[in-house]
């Protein structure tokens, strides 16, 4: 996927969806601070919007290539997907 963050155009602002990075067997209470953490890494990282989903371990983040490399390097998430828009068929 650090391939991918790096060939986009590095002044475009992309969506992606990134997944926090947890302990195994977290409880409930460290799941929220470990999707916490990810979104602060976020944000520290030079991302335009970082929002938790309700419910799930993954924060949207919108932000540059570039941000989202060094969030990808902070540790805090263990995966991103790029959020594209699908074509009518």
């Amino acid at each position: 996927m650090i391939a991918e963050i790096a060939a986009l155009p590095p002044d475009r602002v992309v969506r992606a969806m990134v997944r926090a990075r947890m302990p195994a067997g977290s409880s409930d209470t460290a799941k929220t601070a470990a999707v916490q953490r990810l979104a602060a890494a976020a944000r520290s990282a030079g991302a335009v919007s970082a929002e938790p989903m309700a419910g799930q371990p993954i924060v949207v983040v919108e932000a540059k290539p570039a941000a989202l490399a060094a969030l990808m390097r902070s540790g805090a998430a263990e995966a991103i997907q790029l959020d594209r828009t699908a074509r009518p068929q």
